[in-house]
């Protein structure tokens, strides 16, 4: 066996994927019942707790990585020798050998990680194969996306595993030992009149706010004291055409 993916059921039962043997186990719950050496109760991607053999079929699985929980107790795997993600539905009531409800394939050429958000239902893919992490709709409106993408993230480093905080940022391991987190992106507005849409234009004093929700990066300000302006407040530096500008509130 070679344990990978880990992820807790909605009703607390807890599925681990295992990369060696092909298939996904599940033990159920809660989890101040589980005790060492206990005996999984379904198995996912193989017609048994015998079988081992990897297939592209959709009972089979081969070399599934990490996997995730809809709020809907889908089961996602990222199946990454079959080049695609398989979805259960209803997996923790399922039976041993339940072939998988949906594949995504769009996109997708080494998928390891797998992340679900819980408040919007998208999909992410961590693939290195595809030097990228790749974002899907929510499951309920995959079929009319022909399960394809609406987003994704390059990274040359080539993603591993990812995650979203509470504010939706996502935040992306990959192969070359770092962890990348990326923000919302930031919108400009002119501060004269805080109307929008804006367009920046020299010698303007403008206003920039992040999409994401407020108090993400905290709730510490800080004005500047002196001319000249400074160009890095509060630990932030801002950009425009790659040189740094004056800022006078953060």
């Amino acid at each position: 066996d070679l344990p990978y993916g880990i992820t807790f059921a909605n009703a607390g039962g807890l599925f681990v994927s295992d990369v060696a043997l092909n298939r996904v186990l599940y033990f159920p719950g809660p989890a101040v019942d589980f005790s060492s050496g206990m005996s999984a109760t379904l198995v996912l991607g193989q017609p048994d707790f015998n079988a081992s053999g990897s297939g592209s079929v959709a009972g089979r699985l081969s070399s599934p990585r990490h996997i995730a929980v809809d709020t809907d107790d889908r089961l996602y795997v990222a199946d990454s020798g079959n080049q695609r993600v398989a979805i259960y539905n209803s997996a923790s009531t399922a039976t041993s050998g339940t072939p998988a409800a949906y594949f995504v394939t769009q996109g997708l050429s080494n998928p390891r990680g797998i992340y679900v958000s819980a408040s919007t239902g998208e999909i992410w893919v961590a693939d290195p194969g595809a030097s990228a992490a790749i974002r899907y709709p929510p499951f309920d409106q995959l079929i009319a996306a022909n399960g394809a993408p609406n987003g994704g993230i390059v990274d040359n480093g080539r993603p591993l595993a990812l995650v979203e905080d509470p504010w939706g940022n996502p935040f992306i391991a990959d192969t070359v030992n770092r962890v990348l987190t990326y923000y919302p992106g930031l919108v400009p507005i002119n501060a004269a009149n805080f109307l929008t849409p804006n367009s920046l234009a020299p010698g303007m004093i403008a206003a920039m706010y992040s999409l994401g929700n407020s108090g993400q990066f905290g709730g510490q300000t800080s004005s500047a004291s002196a001319l000249p302006l400074p160009t890095t407040l509060n630990g932030l530096q801002i950009l425009f055409n790659g040189s740094p500008v004056p800022l006078f509130y953060a």
